[in-house]
This record gives C-alpha cells, structure tokens and sequence, in this order.
C-alpha cells in the first residue's frame, strides 16, 4: 500500500505536465478554418493524404518523405469511420464533398495527429532526461518542452516538423542507453526510431550521428565490450533505420527517379536560398529563432548544461551532442531561413 502513495505523487508529476503540454497544444487549434492559408505545407499534406484514398500510394512528390502523409491518411480513414458512424458522412461521396464545401475537418484531423505527437514528446522528453540525469532532470525538461513557445506553435500546423522531433526524441533516448549499456537491443530501437524520423523529413538523417556516438566510446556498464562488437551493433542499428526508412516511405526506391529529382531541388533550393536574403545562417537562428522559440536565457543554460556533461565524459550527453551539433551545422550552413 505504501509503494502504491510513493508511486501517486510520481506518476501525478508527469501526468500534470503532459496534461499542460497537451492543452496549450490543442488550445485554438482551429485557429484559421475554414480557411486553409495560415501555412502553405498544411495543404500540401492535406491534398496528398486525401489523394491517398484513390488508391494510388505513391506520394508523386519527394521534397517530404512519405510517413507523416501516411499517418494523415490513416487520421482521415478514422474521420471517416466516425463520421459514417454518426451520420455526418452517409457515403464516400458526402466524405469527398465535404472538403469542397468545407475543408475545416480534414485540416483540424491532421493539426490534431501533429498536436497529439507534439503532447507525447513532453513525455518522452521526461524519459530522455531521466535516462540521461535521473528524474528531476526529467520532470524539468518535460516543463520546459510543455511551454516551450516554438513548439507548442508548430503543434497547431498540420506538418512534419512536431512528428520529426517525436521520433528523434525517441531515438535519442535509445542512443543514451546505449550509450551506457551498450545492448543490442538499444541499438535496434535507436535505429528504427532514427529511420521513422528520416521518413519523416530529412534532415532528421544526421541525427544517426548520435548512434555512431554511442558505438564509438566504451560504454559504462561494460567498459571491456570489444570494438567489433560495438561496430557489429552500430551496422545493425544502421541497418534497422534504413529499414525503417524504406519500409515507410517505399517510394523513395520504388520510383526513385522521381525521388532522386525531388531531392535534388530541394536541396539545390535550399543551398540558393530565398530571393533577396542575405542574412547569415547562424545570426539569423540566434537572434530570432532560437531568440524567440526557447528565449536567449535558456539558450545559454541548455550550452552550459551540455558542455559541463560533455566535460564530466558522460556518454549519454556526448550521444546527444553529436546528433544536435550535426544537426546545428546543418542548420547553419543551408541559406533557406524560416
């Protein structure tokens, strides 16, 4: 009985800050509708997931992956399901009417599969910080997340970015671990979950860095592990990314001409960047991205907290150091700003 009141109070914590997460997230959520100009991605997400439902799974267009398309086409196959069920969509045909007279629920079901990933990421944030110093870290990084002004934001669009940040986030947790107990098992997982968010969106490949990390250093458990062992874990991490890759955005290889197009203007799009901006890269994300989305104050706590774990040599820190500076470099040296 009296682990069950220590347990209360320790489940109650976390529960409250998911809670919080998950209201402001779905707080004006409908902001806009009908409609549908508050962000140009939302309609490119919309219109291919609904295209989904003729049959036709090749996305036909490759400046995303394929997963987050996907998840919208099983959110509108829910909608659907509730809506036939209640009356509000007698046939196929009234569900296809409804986005032309309306189109409000078919962007409010995908905002809420974005919000829904955005509110789950404050938990597993929780689960990272605790994996990586214990659960006070965690209960305060998950406050942080709860409200942190960028996120919550791009949890109301109907886009990549939030789902992205849900499966790195899990990756990463993944990493930490084995980062510190080296199991073939941490190893899977980190990959798999590298691989989702790659199908997500790109750029989340550089975050398999923080894998090769945690391969690379001795891990804490079993310092004697030997060197081809850990390679032999890292290969087979790899390998379930790409995997994971393919398995949910098949169309990167079963048209991949196409895919090879796409990619390439968008990263030749990227390197050019907008017409006119001559900002650089690096200013432009500390003095207003960064400066707005988390605040300059935490800013330079999240630097200090990082540099005096990578300082005490702990491996979980130095996994994720890897993955957020490959991706900051990343960030920093493409000239397409937002």
């Amino acid at each position: 009985m009296l682990e069950k009141e220590e347990r209360l109070p320790k489940y109650f914590l976390i529960a409250a800050l998911v809670a919080l997460g998950g209201a402001v997230r779905l707080w004006g959520l409908t902001f806009g509708l009908p409609f549908t100009g508050a962000h140009p991605d939302e309609t490119v997400i919309v219109s291919t997931a609904l295209r989904f439902g003729y049959g036709d799974l090749n996305p036909h267009s490759f400046l995303y992956p394929s997963l987050f398309f996907y998840l919208t086409a099983v959110a509108y196959s829910i909608l659907y399901a509730g809506g036939h069920i209640f009356g509000y969509f007698p046939s196929v045909l009234a569900f296809k009417w409804q986005f032309f007279t309306d189109p409000s629920p078919f962007y409010l079901a995908a905002r809420l599969l974005s919000a829904g990933l955005g509110t789950a990421t404050v938990f597993f944030t929780y689960r990272l910080g605790m994996a990586l110093a214990g659960r006070s870290a965690g209960l305060l990084a998950a406050l942080l997340l709860a409200v942190n002004p960028l996120h919550v934001r791009n949890s109301h669009f109907a886009t990549s970015d939030v789902a992205m940040t849900a499966f790195v986030t899990l990756g990463l947790l993944y990493a930490v671990r084995a980062a510190n107990d080296g199991t073939l098992r941490d190893f899977i997982w980190s990959g798999i979950w590298f691989g989702l968010a790659t199908s997500t969106k790109y750029p989340a490949l550089l975050f398999l860095t923080s894998l090769l990390s945690a391969a690379v250093w001795p891990c804490e458990k079993d310092p004697l592990v030997p060197r081809q062992t850990r390679f032999y874990r890292l290969c087979l991490g790899l390998f379930c990314a790409a995997v994971a890759l393919i398995f949910t955005s098949p169309f990167l290889l079963l048209d991949w001409p196409a895919a090879v197009r796409d990619i390439h203007y968008q990263s030749s799009f990227r390197s050019t960047g907008w017409f006119g901006a001559s900002e650089p890269a690096w200013y432009y994300h500390l003095t207003f991205s960064l400066y707005y989305g988390i605040g300059i104050l935490l800013l330079l706590v999240l630097v200090a907290s990082i540099t005096r774990l990578v300082m005490r040599r702990d491996r979980g820190a130095l996994s994720i150091a890897t993955g957020g500076v490959a991706y900051l470099v990343f960030m920093v040296l493409i000239t397409t700003l937002f």
